[in-house]
C-alpha cells in the first residue's frame, strides 16, 4: 500500500517557483544599498538600482549620470525531514553551493530637466534544490515510490527600461518596460504525464509502476511587462511613492527529455526514447507602496508594504492538487504581504551606514507544503546591514550583509496517511559593489 500512495505524494513536490529568494519567489532587495534597507525604498530614493526595482519614478530625484554594479553571495541551508507512514524519521540536506546574485543599474537625469532614463540588468529571483537520493525519506526514495533525486533551479533575470517625467515639482511619474528572463531546470518533472508499464491502465491506478522523465539541462523563457510607478513630495521631510507591475506570461519552458520507464522495451514510449516536455510558470503581479521620512540632510527612513498576487498566476497559485493522469496542477501557493522598513545615515562625509528589517509572509499553505518540496520559500524575516565609503569624490564601495534566520514549514505528507513533513531553510549573504556618479 505504501508503494502505492508515495508516487502520489510525490508528484505534488515539485512545482518550479523561485524560492532561494526570500518573499515568495523574489530576492527581498537588489543590490547591495537596496537589499541593506530591507527591501525599502518605494517612497524614497536612494540609488539607481533600487529605484529600477522598486519605482521608476524615483528616477528623477538621482542627478546626472548614475551607474551602480552590485554583486551577492549567499548560502542557504536547506533540509526536508519526512516521519511517520511506518518510517523513522529521515532530514535530508540539500547540497547547497555558493551562488552570486548581480546587479547592474544606470541612470541619467540632467540638471534642469523635468526627465529621466533608467537601465538595468537585475537577479530578482530564483530557487534552487539539489536533494540526494535516500532510500530512508518517503521524499527522496528512489523512484517509484518517491522522487529520487531532487534537484531544482531556476534564475530569473529583469531587464528594465524605464522612463520618469517630473509632472510638477512635488510630483514625478514613471513607467518601466521589464523584459523577464527565466532559466530553469527541473528534475524530474511532476507536471506531465508519467512513464507507466501498462498504458492502457490510467496511471492513477498504477503509480508503483510510474516514472517521471527528467530535463537535461537549463532551457530559458522571456516575458515583458510594464511597470507604472509615482513619487509625491508631501513636504521637505514626507514622501510617498508607489508602483505596479503587471503579471509575467511566460511561454512554456520546453526540454528535450526521454521516456524514463526501463521496464518499457518496445513501442513509442520505449526506455530512452526521445520525448518533450514542458511546464508553464507566469510571473505574479507586484503592488508596491512606500513613505519616505528625510528629518535632516543625513538621515533618511523608508518605510515599504508590498504585495505578490501568487494565487492566481499560472503553475504557482490555485488550490493545488493532482489530476487522474498523476499530474501536479500547481503548487497552491497563497498571495502574500511583505513590510519593510530601511534607515540610512550619512555617520561622516565618507562614511554612509544602513540598517534594514523586512518581514514576510511564506506563501506556502500548511496543508500543501509536500508541493513545496522543490521551491521551500519558508522564510519570513531578513535582519540586514550596509555601508558605502566614498574612497574618491565620485566614487564610492558600497557593501551589505543580510540574514534570513532558520524556519520552518510542516504539513502533512499527501497521499500517506499519518506521515508529515518540514522544510526548513535559512540564508546568509554577503553583498559588494561599487557606485559613481558623472
Amino acid at each position: 500500500m505504501l508503494k502505492r500512495l508515495l508516487p502520489l505524494a510525490a508528484c505534488s513536490v515539485l512545482a518550479a517557483v523561485p524560492a532561494y529568494a526570500g518573499n515568495g519567489h523574489f530576492l527581498h532587495g537588489v543590490g547591495a544599498v537596496n537589499s541593506s534597507l530591507g527591501g525599502a525604498g518605494t517612497g524614497l530614493a536612494f540609488e539607481t538600482i533600487g529605484a529600477l526595482h522598486a519605482n521608476p519614478a524615483l528616477l528623477t530625484q538621482l542627478t546626472d549620470n548614475n551607474v551602480a554594479i552590485s554583486a551577492e553571495v549567499f548560502s542557504d541551508d536547506l533540509s526536508a525531514t519526512t516521519s511517520g507512514g511506518g518510517l523513522p524519521t529521515e532530514v535530508n540536506h540539500s547540497n547547497g553551493q555558493l551562488g552570486i546574485l548581480p546587479a547592474i543599474g544606470w541612470s541619467i537625469h540632467r540638471p534642469g530637466k523635468n526627465y529621466a532614463f533608467g537601465f538595468g540588468l537585475l537577479a530578482v529571483a530564483g530557487f534552487r534544490t539539489n536533494f540526494p537520493v535516500d532510500n530512508a525519506s518517503l521524499l527522496n526514495a528512489g523512484q517509484p515510490p518517491g522522487f529520487g533525486r531532487l534537484a531544482t533551479d531556476l534564475a530569473v533575470t529583469k531587464i528594465p527600461l524605464a522612463f520618469a517625467w517630473q509632472a510638477t515639482p512635488k510630483l514625478s511619474l514613471g513607467l518601466s518596460l521589464d523584459l523577464f528572463q527565466g532559466a530553469l531546470i527541473i528534475q524530474p518533472l511532476p507536471v506531465v504525464v508519467p512513464d507507466c508499464t501498462d498504458p492502457t491502465i490510467p496511471p492513477f491506478l498504477q503509480p508503483a509502476a510510474c516514472y517521471r522523465p527528467g530535463t537535461s539541462g537549463q532551457v530559458t523563457s522571456y516575458a515583458v511587462t510594464p511597470q507604472a510607478g509615482f513619487y509625491y513630495q508631501l513636504n521637505p521631510v514626507w514622501s510617498v511613492g508607489a508602483s505596479y507591475t503587471v503579471k509575467q506570461s511566460f511561454p512554456e519552458y520546453r526540454w528535450n527529455s526521454a521516456h524514463a520507464n526501463p521496464f518499457i522495451t518496445s513501442g513509442p514510449n520505449a526506455f530512452g526514447n526521445p520525448r518533450k516536455i514542458g511546464i508553464v510558470i507566469d510571473g505574479p503581479p507586484i503592488a508596491s507602496f512606500g513613505i519616505g521620512i528625510q528629518p535632516n540632510p543625513k538621515l533618511k527612513i523608508a518605510v515599504d508594504a508590498r504585495w505578490v498576487g501568487y494565487h492566481s498566476t499560472a503553475g504557482i497559485g490555485g488550490s493545488g492538487g493532482i489530476n487522474q493522469n498523476l499530474q501536479l496542477v500547481s503548487i497552491g501557493w497563497q498571495d502574500i504581504w511583505v513590510g519593510m522598513a530601511g534607515v540610512q545615515w550619512q555617520a561622516t562625509p565618507k562614511l554612509t551606514l544602513r540598517a534594514g528589517l523586512n518581514f514576510n509572509q511564506s506563501p506556502i499553505k500548511s496543508a500543501l507544503t509536500l508541493n513545496s518540496g522543490g521551491t521551500p520559500s519558508v522564510f519570513e524575516q531578513h535582519y540586514c546591514l550596509g555601508a558605502s565609503v566614498a574612497l574618491l569624490p565620485h566614487f564610492d564601495v558600497d557593501l551589505g550583509f543580510y540574514y534570513t534566520p532558520s524556519n520552518s514549514k510542516t504539513g502533512p505528507f499527501i497521499g500517506v496517511p499519518g506521515a508529515s513533513i518540514t522544510l526548513t531553510n535559512s540564508i546568509t549573504s554577503g553583498l559588494a559593489g561599487f557606485s559613481f556618479h558623472f
